[in-house]
């Protein structure tokens, strides 16, 4: 029976193990048979297939002679081995002392010298490579210098092996001395690896063993290619994803190149495919090290073919697994993804091997840790989700837990925390069900508890990033749950020391603990004392959670309500939240500090802090700057500054934000300068490696990003420069924006073709967008159930995104992979060039506790700093803006006052000398209304006219078409008829006014079923003139899913505009709430209006609230007058509202008959265009004729 097994082992080791399983059994899993022998030699086939769970269910079939043998046992310990600890490059998952089910059998004794020598092989040998791989990468992480001395002490029992086999099995004795050479290379003993691997090359040759000549070609060039890891994982360390990898030089690689050719050529004569596949998997990695992605996706597959051709799985799935990042690596990211996770996930749960299916995950775990670190967030998010999917899969918590750490980190750089979110809560969800089980009184099994723990107080840190009450409070519920099912026999240790400051130390004890047991350490069992003191630790931290917790969500309760203009129920939650941080004492202090400064009681903060930082005076310097800034001192702030420019000189840019706050305070203004250009430097870097649009608004959606270009701005300002000072004030809300208008620029230099295939990758950009906002609103909604169908509708949208990216760069070379620096920014002087003689371009730049206002004329510029905090800018806008929408009082009220002061008052000597404004807001202010605000005896919308713009950098974009060009013909839309199924109410009046509006421009309109989305966007195309009216709809949730209703179940969304060849001078969405968006921190204001300009719109005309129908229908007959007789779109835009405004109920009414009578379609009046949830307001006999919610909803944008 040996020299059978002998022979099948050398047979399947070069050639075909897929045949020999093919032979025995063909069927997935074998039936019980009395044939002994086959069952050995079928489960040493799958063995070497990489299928030792099929290898173990074959030898469970087998009789108790057959088990209980030597080879038997031999083999059933190998299944046993490479199910549970086998990674990729052969190593082990974990160390084999850790693992009691991997206890070896006895010696084997079967008085054949050769027989004993196969089975010691099986059993002992494979395990000892396994670990030594393992064992010596740790220790050369450690004590690389010890190398040499490492392999020698740890190599004694296989060079015992190899005398052995000298004497008795000259093949086995060259492939242990193949495998020594691996070892001492690993170990950094070059020298003694080449002459090691030169011993077994010199028998290889004298038996004329091809492929054994082609295995030591093969070793030298995989040397080459991965020096100090291994090809199979791309040259990764996967016990250390940190670090970094070595890139061969250009000579390294021709070399591998000529040694990987001459070793498939050896492999191709001797026919062992599964040796030709490893050639091709190596040069594939190669290729992929050396930046040649495309043809390393070749190589790969290749590698795949050969590997199945073999009946080798493993290798199947660990190429399939290669070619994946190499498709990342080039760009096509959900294509690379979509056929890896089940296959893998099957195979590994079935005849395959859990550990080396883990191994994959771990793999594509660090490709695309690779990625984020290197600032490559689109590859890293696309492999990190595929991580996530096969960890999950797989069922591998531990896996799961580290991935989603850097899913985290992945987001948390890109402010986009929502997709973290999602892929927490769950992890978490399917963790809790799996221990619902159990009585909720009953104490849980220490390793789930510490798992569920860990996801628990990671989603608490996420939360805890977005300042996200709602979410920090489901995160605390589940906290209090994991503390009262603790393990049993433990309690939180009491301690006075600070909360922030022991927090960040035990959170990175329990990294540390969680790494040790699960990653090999060098010469060490596991920690018996590894359980209760990680669980000991991470009770304490949940405590601190649940302390942190109960002050924090209040206060950013309170937070939230002072943004909504809600003052008194903000007043209530502090008041809470400060008792709270108080009753934690010692221990609470710096909790304390954050409230105190929250509700301004600043020289109460300094207090605290001075007490603080006496009793602990080693404190983190980084922690120091930030408790004295909060407390606003700046002047105790400075020296720490000083020391941290000293020791930390690559700081990134938000800590550079920091230091450049505390030096503007100070007056060091030269200093200030300098470390907030660095800043702006990185963070300007950073935003020119994202390429899509989403990812661009994302990271400038950033309060620190603001404060940035805030303090950058008043520093210019300060500092006398008032050309840089502009410019500054203009740039942030400008990066994303002016990226998408060049977009637009490069469609309208282009061919058709070409323009074709920018505008459908600008719409399916939008669209993916789109689903990326909804899986990130699924995220911080807390609800788990909508996560998979937001994946599976961002998945969807990013394959049709590849495709059009693939259509792209088949047409418009080079146009995706560009690094896309900001464009410049308009400068001043330029600004004032673009505006005509009578106008004044008034720019806001909200910051935390400041306002800039700049006014601007074709000849001067002026600029003030007025002290103002964000808090009560917002409260107040939103308040007033709502007072317009709701029909509630707003001349002469507080807020209407207050507003006028803070934004027109310090430049109204220049507004009252210009008849034309043109307003820049910024965060809030997107929502005021400013036609409205008192300005001296009336509106200024009385005597002025306004309009607006999202950034003064727009300017370029809209110059010169402030009249529509009227011969181009228009395009009128009104009335259709709407899918039963949206529940969207008939609104009568828009019939009118479609009608109407088409008159006037010698048109004809599209109404009822007509309106479709394809045949209205065949008729923008050349459209001079754009008008919709009927409903509208607003995301909150996903902006760029904003919508106008069309017929059936049609629409016109954000992705849709952009997808349009749009080159009106006007477009009028005569809907409700058009003009609104999600207005980021950066200043960037994301919706319909966006759209348009980026679909090539260059004036538009949106509302700010819910529309009236009949009074839009009145306001629309007049606005359209004007433009008939060549007004310009402001100048019609202020006529007609003044027109409406000098109109009582009655009159409105009367002029809407009117025009039903004139047009031919009788109709009633409709209520508001919205597809909002929103409640009925007054009726309009109870509220003033003269209010803004009739005459003042639309806004002009453009010049």
């Amino acid at each position: 029976m040996t020299a059978t097994l002998g022979s099948v082992l050398r047979r399947a080791l070069r050639d075909r193990p897929g045949d020999l399983l093919a032979a025995w059994r063909p069927d997935p899993y074998p039936e019980p048979s009395d044939e002994a022998v086959p069952h050995v030699m079928a489960a040493l086939a799958a063995l070497i297939a990489g299928e030792p769970r099929r290898a173990a269910a074959i030898l469970e079939a087998a009789d108790p002679g057959t088990r209980a043998s030597p080879e038997g046992a031999a083999l059933r310990h190998a299944a046993t081995l490479l199910d549970l600890n086998w990674w990729p490059g052969d190593t082990g998952a974990q160390l084999t002392t850790v693992m009691p089910e991997l206890q070896e059998p006895a010696a084997p004794k079967t008085g054949d010298i050769r027989a004993d020598l196969l089975l010691t092989i099986i059993r002992k040998v494979q395990p000892e490579l396994l670990s030594l791989r393992s064992i010596i990468r740790s220790m050369m992480r450690i004590r690389p210098e010890q190398g040499p001395e490492i392999v020698q002490h740890l190599t004694g029992f296989l060079q015992g092996v190899l005398r052995v086999a000298v004497e008795h099995d000259v093949v086995v004795a060259a492939t242990l001395a193949a495998e020594l050479a691996d070892l001492h290379r690993l170990a950094g003993s070059r020298s003694e690896a080449e002459r090691s691997l030169a011993r077994a090359q010199e028998i290889f040759v004298e038996l004329d063993d091809l492929a054994g000549m082609a295995r030591c070609r093969l070793l030298e060039a995989e040397w080459l290619t991965a020096p100090v890891t291994f090809t199979e994982t791309l040259a990764f360390d996967l016990a250390d994803l940190d670090t970094e990898r070595t890139v061969p030089t250009a000579e390294s690689a021709a070399e591998a190149r000529r040694l990987y050719g001459e070793a498939r050529q050896l492999f191709r004569r001797a026919h062992a495919d599964r040796g030709i596949a490893a050639t091709y998997l190596g040069e594939g990695c190669l290729a992929l090290l050396s930046g040649r992605a495309e043809r390393a996706e070749r190589l790969t597959r290749l590698a795949g073919q050969f590997s199945r051709r073999a009946g080798d799985t493993a290798a199947v799935h660990l190429a399939g697994v290669h070619a994946a990042m190499a498709a990342i690596s080039a760009g096509r990211l959900s294509a690379a993804a979509a056929a890896v996770a089940e296959p893998i996930a099957h195979w590994a749960r079935g005849p395959g091997s859990a550990s080396f299916g883990s191994g994959l995950a771990r793999l594509v775990h660090a490709c695309g840790h690779a990625w984020w670190r290197a600032d490559d967030t689109e590859r890293a998010r696309c492999a990190l989700t595929l991580a996530v999917d096969l960890s999950t899969r797989l069922s591998n918590a531990f896996a799961l837990r580290m991935v989603l750490s850097d899913v985290g980190e992945l987001h948390g750089g890109m402010n986009s925390n929502g997709p973290a979110i999602a892929s927490y809560q769950t992890a978490l969800a399917e963790r809790i069900h799996r221990a619902a089980g159990s009585s909720a009184d009953e104490a849980m099994e220490p390793l789930a508890w510490l798992e569920v723990s860990y996801l628990a107080a990671a989603l608490f840190n996420v939360h805890l990033r977005d300042r996200d009450p709602d979410g920090l409070a489901r995160a605390l519920d589940v906290a209090r749950l994991l503390i009262d099912r603790a393990p049993a026999g433990l309690t939180v240790r009491a301690t006075d020391e600070d909360l922030l400051q022991r927090l960040g130390p035990r959170q990175r004890s329990l990294t540390m603990l969680g790494e040790h047991r699960f990653v090999p350490i060098p010469g060490a069992t596991q920690d018996p004392g590894f359980e209760p003191e990680a669980v000991a630790l991470t009770l304490d931290t949940l405590a601190d959670v649940l302390t942190m917790g109960d002050v924090l969500v209040p206060l950013f309760r309170a937070r939230q309500h002072q943004l909504d203009g809600e003052a008194c129920e903000a007043d209530r939650l502090m008041a809470v939240a400060l008792e709270r941080a108080r009753a934690q004492g010692h221990a609470g202090r710096s909790l304390l500090v954050l409230v105190l400064q929250a509700v301004e009681r600043y020289d109460e903060a300094r207090a605290v802090v001075r007490e603080l930082l006496a009793d602990t005076p080693d404190a983190d310097p980084a922690l120091q700057l930030n408790l004295w800034t909060q407390a606003r001192s700046y002047e105790d702030a400075a020296p720490v500054v000083a020391s941290l420019r000293t020791t930390r000189p690559t700081a990134g840019w938000r800590d550079l934000t920091d230091w450049g706050r505390v030096l503007a305070a100070v007056d060091d203004i030269d200093d200030a300068t300098k470390v907030l250009g660095r800043a702006r430097e990185a963070f300007e870097e950073r935003v020119a490696r994202f390429t899509r649009d989403a990812f661009r608004v994302s990271i400038t959606d950033d309060a620190q990003a603001r404060e940035l270009y805030t303090l950058s701005a008043d520093v210019a300002r300060r500092a006398g420069r008032t050309e840089d000072a502009f410019m500054l004030t203009d740039r942030l809300r400008s990066l994303a924006l002016d990226a998408l208008l060049e977009d637009l620029s490069a469609r309208t230099r282009q061919a058709p073709e070409r323009s074709a295939a920018l505008r459908r990758w600008s719409r399916a950009g939008a669209a993916w967008t789109g689903a990326y906002d909804l899986l990130a609103a699924a995220g911080h909604e807390g609800t788990p159930d909508r996560v998979g169908p937001a994946r599976r509708r961002l998945d969807r949208a990013q394959s049709a995104l590849e495709s059009a990216e693939g259509d792209l760069e088949r047409l418009v070379p080079g146009h995706l992979v560009r690094h896309r620096r900001p464009r410049a920014p308009l400068r001043l002087e330029d600004v004032q060039l673009l505006l005509p003689e009578d106008t004044v371009l008034v720019e806001y730049l909200v910051g935390w506790d400041r306002i800039l206002i700049w006014a601007v004329t074709r000849h001067h510029a002026v600029v003030r700093e007025l002290r103002a905090e964000a808090p009560e800018i917002s409260g107040a806008v939103r308040r007033f803006h709502s007072a317009c929408a709701r029909l509630r009082p707003t001349a002469g009220t507080e807020d209407a006052d207050r507003l006028s002061e803070l934004l027109l008052e310090p430049v109204s000597a220049v507004l009252g000398d210009h008849e034309r404004i043109v307003v820049v807001p910024s965060g809030p202010l997107h929502l005021v209304p400013f036609h409205v605000l008192p300005f001296g005896p009336d509106t200024l919308g009385g005597r002025h006219v306004i309009s607006t713009l999202p950034a003064a950098s727009v300017l370029r974009h809209v110059t010169g078409h402030s009249r529509p060009d009227l011969a181009r013909g228009a395009l009128v839309v009104g009335d259709p008829s709407y899918d039963p199924a949206r529940s969207l109410r008939h609104l009568p009046g828009t019939r009118v006014e479609a009608t109407r509006v088409a008159a006037r421009y010698g048109s004809s309109a599209l109404l009822d079923d007509d309106p479709t989305e394809e045949r209205v966007s065949r008729a923008a195309v050349g459209a001079g003139v754009i008008h919709l009216a009927t409903h509208g709809r607003v995301s909150a949730k996903a902006p760029t899913l904003s919508s106008v209703a069309l017929a059936g179940a049609d629409e016109l969304t954000v992705a849709h505009l952009m997808g349009l060849e749009i080159d009106a001078d006007l477009v009028v969405l005569s809907a409700c709430d058009t003009g609104r968006g999600d207005t980021t921190l950066g200043g960037d204001l994301v919706g319909l209006v966006r759209g348009l300009l980026a679909a090539g719109a260059r004036n538009a005309v949106v509302s700010l609230w819910p529309v009236d129908d009949m009074s839009t229908c009145v306001f629309m007959d007049r606005f359209t007058a004007r433009i008939a007789a060549h007004d310009s779109v402001a100048e019609a835009l202020a006529v007609a509202q003044r027109d409406l405004r000098a109109m009582d109920g009655a009159a409105r009414r009367a002029a809407f008959a009117d025009l039903s009578m004139t047009t031919g379609t009788p109709a009633a009046c409709g209520r508001q265009r919205t597809a909002r949830d929103v409640s009925p307001n007054p009726a309009p006999e109870n509220v003033d004729d003269d209010h803004p919610y009739w005459w003042a909803p639309f806004v002009h944008v453009g010049i």
